[in-house]
């Protein structure tokens, strides 16, 4: 069976009951229509995709997402979307002895059944055996361990995307060999082997496959320099604890990170037959301070394997193993855990912020770079709100070994960013002055990316009332916003873009305390925000009761109120309001506080407003 994996999110609406995802083939988009059984539209995606084993997660999973509105139901109040990841990827280790007692990895070869074993297995074996070496042998017995593979596995699901590490590899193999046939017709008809149409148009192609060839080949050096340690940072010095560093020279090969040294730290292996099987690496590396891969206090540490010079060399001159510069010089290594990169907001919070909060630490933040996403998992729309702190794409772990480095070859990244423990506004809530120069930096920079107005401007609607679908829902949503002049919207199922330019458009936002609000991250200045607060006597999530920071004035109840306190009355607007029971709000309270935001955006200097709608 394929691993399959459950997800959540909130997703542009679709038009069939399902349908796949345009990032990623492996993932599928489940919607279920406002009155349909999301129980039965489960097993109809059981019954169509083969995925019966999975049935019965799928309905817990839609049950876990939406358990405050549905209660007991099995119909959709609203339209409810899940994701589902089917993706039918095989891997095989790959490593390589050689005479003189190095037993090299090359890290796994994920493929599938769109692979033709036969050429993947003899492209494979020519990247690991030595010049000149017959590769027919190893040939022959790694296409009979992928032909094994795919038949104990079986036949791919009806529905089961294809392996997007494998798709990735072909890809790029085609578009290799497609080039390196442009590249020999070129020089053909520059030497005059064969006659071409335009001079012109040859010596072009003719320069193009000499630069292309050069970028392939191995730098004319011998000085491959040793991995170091060149600057580390800290958000806070006073805990003399490294939060994040800059190393020099990091290698990687087939996808794996490695540490080149010269202190010949390595031992002998013992093989399962008790005989040496080559020398590995003692896998520890002192100077390397424990630097974590996410804000969370509980995230992977950034380990990445140790490479000593004997065995690079004996990898070049044993093996042919080709080295070169890798395709980014400044790479920055992100890692993606929990459910939040399936909510924009905390897509911005937790990721975002940390890779530029991190990059800021050591003044690299102007500078280009490339942000790799170290998990396994695939490509989600919401990973487009990463446009807000670097310019180009994220590099997938199935981009390291195309788009970054071929694979067979081992490329040095001259410098590699790591390390974003804590950088987590929350952790902050109570250090205004740490948090708010982070956080009109992170707004300006993402705003001048995603290319919105960096100045205030004239707003068209007064104000703008946030309304939920499934949990803290605001009763007679439509007319408290008509009570106080507010446009209702609903951002589920919204595009980005659209939603930033609606916050754009408005003056005041008003919302319960909670994700919605975390695009004040990027919030152009001299807005104004109303929160509602969560009820201290509800439990969670629609209230803070029993949370160990609660009570009417406590963070659980009014999560936003550091991150507004830290810009209140600098370049934004904000207030908080106590709602009544069952999150009800009363309108004249409630046009009393966006009064006094807007009195307080007026005093602004960045305030350019005086064109708003009355």
């Amino acid at each position: 069976m394929p691993r399959l994996g459950l997800l959540l999110a909130a997703l542009t609406p679709t038009v069939a009951w399902w349908e796949r995802h345009a990032q990623d083939s492996s993932v599928l988009t489940l919607s279920v229509p406002a009155g349909d059984s999301f129980v039965r539209a489960t097993q109809k995606l059981a019954e169509d995709c083969d995925l019966q084993e999975n049935e019965a997660a799928i309905v817990d999973a839609f049950r876990g997402r939406y358990r405050f509105t549905l209660g007991d139901s099995d119909v959709a109040p609203y339209r409810m979307d899940l994701l589902v990841t089917s993706e039918h990827c095989h891997r095989q280790d790959i490593s390589m002895s050689t005479a003189s007692g190095w037993r090299h990895n090359f890290g796994a070869l994920y493929f599938d059944g769109d692979d033709d074993v036969d050429a993947l297995a003899a492209l494979e074996c020519a990247r690991i055996s030595a010049p000149g070496a017959a590769a027919a042998p190893c040939e022959k017995a790694l296409a009979a361990r992928l032909r094994e593979v795919l038949r104990v596995a079986g036949a791919r699901p009806p529905c089961a995307g294809a392996c997007p590490h494998a798709q990735e590899r072909r890809r790029h193999d085609d578009s290799t060999r497609r080039v390196e046939t442009a590249i020999a017709a070129a020089l053909a008809i520059e030497r005059g082997d064969v006659e071409g149409n335009g001079a012109g148009a040859a010596r072009a192609l003719a320069m193009a496959g000499a630069a292309l060839k050069s970028a392939r080949s191995p730098p004319r050096r011998n000085d491959w320099p040793a991995t170091s340690l060149k600057q580390c940072a800290s958000v806070d010095p006073s805990t003399n604890e490294t939060t994040t560093c800059i190393l020099e020279n990091v290698y990687v090969l087939n996808g794996q990170f490695l540490i080149l040294h010269d202190d010949g730290d390595h031992i002998a292996k013992i093989t399962d037959e008790g005989q040496p099987g080559g020398y590995v690496e003692m896998n520890s590396t002192r100077w390397l301070p424990r630097l974590r891969l996410a804000p969370s206090a509980d995230s992977p540490v950034f380990e990445p394997k140790r490479l000593a010079r004997q065995a690079f060399d004996d990898m070049r001159s044993s093996l042919g193993v080709p080295a070169r510069d890798a395709s980014v010089e400044l790479l920055f290594a992100l890692e993606r855990v929990g459910d939040d990169q399936l909510h924009p907001g905390h897509v911005l919070t937790s990721y975002a912020l940390a890779a530029y909060w991190a990059m800021s630490l050591l003044n690299l933040v102007s500078e280009p770079w490339r942000l790799h996403l170290t998990d396994k998992r695939p490509a989600f729309a919401t990973d487009g709100w990463l446009a807000s702190v670097v310019s180009e794409k994220p590099l997938y772990r199935r981009h390291l070994e195309t788009t970054l480095c071929p694979r067979g070859s081992v490329c040095r990244i001259p410098r590699f960013v790591v390390g974003c423990g804590s950088l987590d506004w929350n952790q902050y809530r109570d250090k205004p002055h740490v948090f708010a120069p982070v956080h009109r930096a992170f707004a300006k920079r993402g705003r001048q990316l995603l290319g919105l107005p960096a100045e205030d401007g004239a707003r068209p609607r007064k104000a703008l009332l946030i309304q939920r679908l499934h949990s803290r829902v605001i009763p007679d949503a439509k007319a408290l916003a008509t009570s106080v002049g507010a446009d209702l919207v609903i951002l589920d199922h919204m595009p980005l873009k659209e939603q930033l330019d609606l916050f754009d458009s408005t003056r005041v936002i008003i919302a319960v305390d909670g994700g919605a609000l975390d695009l004040s991250l990027l919030a152009r200045p001299a807005t104004g925000f109303v929160t509602i607060k969560r009820p201290h006597d509800s439990e969670s999530p629609d209230g803070c009761l029993n949370c160990p920071t609660g009570g009417p004035d406590g963070p659980c109840c009014d999560w936003h109120l550091a991150l507004f306190g830290a810009a209140n009355g600098t370049w934004l607007g904000a207030e908080s309001l106590n709602p009544g029971a069952g999150l009800s709000v009363d309108p004249i309270a409630l046009k009393g506080a966006i009064s006094r935001v807007n009195a307080r955006l007026k005093e602004l200097p960045e305030f350019k407003g005086q064109g708003d709608r009355s």
